[in-house]
């Protein structure tokens, strides 16, 4: 598997449980959305072993052509700081296939429910 595009941030959470909410929600809405010809499966842990206010998310796509594409995020909130991090990654067999490289529309929607970061270069 491939790693594709990789997002990091960090923003102010006020309240642990409803930032994971927020970010959960998002991830939620993204996951249920269907592309053509694709199977997909969404997993949920937001019972992290000896983590309170954490969660991970996995959303895996695959297609009859053997493409196997997974986003994952991983949430957790400490000390009143959320700290995020979504991969994107690809599977294939045919090394020839031209694959799209770029965030996932998830990561906006994520940033905007989190009140944190945002989109372009650092300034």
């Amino acid at each position: 598997m491939s790693l594709l595009y990789r997002a990091m941030w960090e923003s102010k959470a006020d309240d642990s449980a409803a930032t994971i909410q927020a970010c959960r929600n998002a991830f939620d809405r993204w996951a249920k959305e269907t592309g053509e010809g694709k199977s997909r499966n969404y997993e949920v842990r937001d019972e992290l072993t000896d983590l309170d206010n954490a969660l991970e998310a996995t959303c895996t796509d695959s297609g009859s052509d053997g493409q196997l594409w997974k986003t994952t995020g991983r949430f957790r909130v400490v000390d009143g700081t959320l700290s995020a991090l979504v991969e994107n990654s690809f599977e294939g067999d045919d090394v020839t296939v031209r694959i799209s490289v770029g965030r996932p529309r998830v990561i906006a929607d994520l940033l905007t429910a989190t009140g944190g970061g945002r989109l372009g270069p650092p300034r």
